[in-house]
């Protein structure tokens, strides 16, 4: 990284000609300060955290292009796949009209444009990333498995240790003590054995897991947006007005009281979020517009793309329409609603909810307190379990307290003081994973088996609770899920006994059949 700063300009002039450029002073001061890092010739570990709707996506565009520009590689890994199918387009676009045509390429689970980042930008997710840091390429791993070949671990090493590593919405990997614990090895890989930059950039990143971070990296360059450096910016956002309403719903007549909060409210974008996938279809179902459009992980590319360009139609014709979402939506969606209905989750993900809400500058309420409402389920929150749907139930608990306690939260500026005392708790790094991760690149004789055996060890996936694997449903369509869905739904012969088995059978290069079917506009269906 030498000259972010330019880069900078250049991708502020292609945004210019797309008519999409807004004054931004933080990301100057973000592009000066890395600039500054990279010319002390010291290694160093950026932690940068933005407002969500500011642009972050400009500065991973000015490193990719800086980095191009100087002979060198950059690798943007995302927590999701979803992200990554919505940036493609703006790196190739903006790369190739900076003379780089074909430089960019993705590699993710079911796309391979980019066999073992060989390409200058890559585009990936972490899981595929966590597997070539460690020599593991997809294209490998079966033969690896099946011990006919030690794979191009070499290879695989410097394409992903030899390049500048920016991690997208990473708060997304602060959801387990694996996933934070993997990236702790990874910062302290690239920091005091190879000598690369790694750049981490969130829109809610508590100090508890900064702090928890930096102390396995050297030289940490922490970048945090304050209101006095975007004033214009800070004051648009605080005067978006709306009250937070807490809505504490019943489990059998929930989707019927949120089907009619939607009836009687005032809006022409609304936003409905739920915590599974399952709900967000029934609801979906129950709705009556003519103008809705779902989306959820378990959709094709294909389907995904269509639902997305169908927002942006929707959006040109100005008709009244509602977003039906999951998780999904958090990142990587630009829409902007001017009614929320969301439920409740752990304070990052609500942030990050809402900043699909009001997200346009000047855009407010029509009835600044009938706009913004976030309901749950008090069987679920009561029950004797350590999780509120997908999450854990400790986070959603103190998040509902900060809000009942402060219905008048903004949730698009100034988060600090409710993620703080929602994430107030020891964070959990596993220093032996860590000892783990790094021991595999100890040596060079047994390399592959090393992180073949550490894979397996970790339920197929070193970042995640569990694997992926390829499902098929009853009419053909491939879908990643994970093994609860797997247990849950696959078809009689084709059921593993257990996670393990699961594994070392996906391993081979084996697909599970599944008891569900596909349909484009709900995605995956299951009786």
């Amino acid at each position: 990284m030498r000259c972010p700063v330019d880069a900078l300009g250049r991708v502020k002039q292609y945004f210019a000609e797309k008519g999409s450029l807004q004054d931004r002073p933080f990301l100057d001061h973000v592009a000066e300060r890395l600039q500054e890092a990279a010319s002390s010739g010291e290694v160093f570990t950026a932690f940068i955290s933005a407002p969500t709707g500011y642009g972050k996506t400009a500065i991973s565009l000015s490193i990719a292009l800086d980095e191009l520009q100087n002979g060198y590689k950059t690798v943007v890994a995302y927590p999701l796949r979803s992200l990554i199918e919505d940036q493609e387009s703006v790196f190739k676009s903006l790369l190739s009209q900076a003379g780089f045509s074909g430089a960019t390429a993705v590699r993710m689970m079911g796309v391979a444009e980019a066999p073992y980042f060989v390409h200058p930008v890559v585009l990936t997710t972490v899981d595929t990333l966590s597997l070539m840091s460690v020599g593991l390429a997809p294209e490998d791993i079966s033969r690896v498995y099946r011990e006919e070949a030690l794979g191009h671990y070499l290879f695989s090493w410097a394409s992903v240790w030899l390049s500048t590593i920016v991690l997208d919405e990473a708060h997304l990997l602060y959801d387990s003590e694996k996933s934070l614990s993997f990236l702790a090895a990874m910062l302290r890989l690239s920091s005091k054995v190879f000598g690369n930059t790694v750049v981490l950039m969130s829109a809610t990143l508590p100090k508890k897991f900064s702090s928890a971070l930096k102390n396995h990296c050297s030289n940490p360059v922490e970048l945090c947006f304050s209101e006095d450096m975007d004033p214009e910016f800070s004051a648009e956002r605080r005067g978006k007005k709306y009250k937070v309403n807490v809505v504490e719903l019943s489990k059998n007549s929930a989707l019927d009281s949120l089907k009619n909060l939607l009836e009687k409210a005032s809006f022409k974008r609304a936003l409905v979020v739920f915590n599974t996938r399952e709900e967000a279809q029934e609801f979906y179902k129950r709705l009556d517009s003519p103008n809705k459009v779902l989306l959820h992980s378990l959709f094709t590319a294909e389907d995904r793309r269509r639902k997305l360009e169908k927002l942006k139609q929707l959006e040109k014709s100005r008709e009244k329409y509602v977003v039906v979402a999951t998780q999904v939506i958090e990142a990587g969606v630009n829409i902007s609603s001017n009614l929320i209905v969301a439920e409740l989750a752990p304070a990052s993900s609500l942030i990050q909810r809402f900043g699909r809400f009001l997200r346009q500058p000047g855009e407010n309420c029509p009835r600044s307190g009938e706009c913004a409402y976030v309901w749950y389920v008090r069987e679920e929150l009561e029950a004797d379990k350590s999780s509120y749907k997908v999450y854990d139930k400790e986070l959603v608990k103190a998040t509902l307290e900060y809000l009942m306690e402060n219905p008048d939260t903004n949730l698009h500026i100034g988060c600090e003081d409710l993620l703080e005392n929602v994430y107030k708790g020891d964070i959990a790094v596993n220093t032996s994973y860590i000892n783990q991760v790094e021991n595999v690149l100890a040596g060079l004789s047994r390399s592959s088996a090393r992180a073949l055996e550490l894979l397996l060890e970790n339920s197929g996936s070193l970042v995640r609770e569990g694997s992926l694997f390829t499902a098929i449903t009853t009419d053909g369509k491939e879908v990643a899920v994970g093994y609860d869905f797997l247990r849950k739904h696959c078809a009689r012969d084709s059921c593993p006994r257990n996670e393990y088995e699961a594994v070392h059978r996906a391993l081979k290069g084996e697909k599970f059949r599944i008891q569900c079917r596909y349909d484009p506009e709900l995605g995956v269906v299951c009786q």
